[in-house]
């Protein structure tokens, strides 16, 4: 029997887009706030890069700017932060949670516009 080993892109339950847009996050247990540039964008979270290491599992809140004019707010669990080799800077990988259909439905267009 053949066995095909499908991409890690692949699985993904969402769409996801390469985007570089200005997020604000606060790390709700340090009460700590940050900013971060995204790198990819999907309904079901963000890759963003940013100057500090935030630990997995971690709560946060992020605010980013889709448009000049399209602010969304939303919460979210922190699931995997890599230093990026040979700079000061973190990849990290977060996951929404508890996401409104409104603002699903905000990123998903966002997404489809520019996909």
């Amino acid at each position: 029997m053949y066995y095909s080993a499908a991409s890690y892109d692949d699985r993904r339950r969402a769409q996801r887009l390469k985007a570089k847009l200005t997020a604000h996050y606060e790390l709700k247990a340090e009460n700590k706030y940050a900013n971060a540039l995204t790198q990819d964008i999907s309904e079901g979270g963000i890759r963003m890069l940013s100057d500090g290491f935030i630990p997995r599992l971690s709560k946060v809140a992020v605010q980013i700017n889709l448009t000049p004019r399209k602010l969304i707010e939303l919460n979210g669990e922190i699931k995997w932060s890599q230093r990026v080799a040979y700079s000061n800077y973190y990849q990290t990988g977060l996951e929404f949670r508890d996401v409104s259909p409104d603002i699903k439905r905000s990123i998903s267009e966002y997404v489809a516009a520019r996909g």
